[in-house]
């Protein structure tokens, strides 16, 4: 299958379904790169990052 084919098939896939390989990307991710946790951990708390945690996410969607 080629990248092509499986981005279309993504395309017709339900939202639960689509998390669901997400999670599993994220974890392939993981696995070949020991470092990946330590690179998203020093992103996230950097004093000029903009990123957020699904946590803070939360809480400030929460607060509206």
């Amino acid at each position: 299958m080629t990248v092509e084919e499986v981005k279309n098939e993504l395309k017709r896939m339900e939202a639960p379904v689509l998390q669901e390989i997400t999670s599993f990307i994220l974890q392939l991710r993981r696995q070949q790169d020991p470092n990946r946790k330590d690179t998203i951990f020093n992103l996230l708390n950097s004093a000029n990052s903009k990123w957020l945690s699904l946590d803070e996410m939360e809480k400030r969607l929460g607060e509206e």
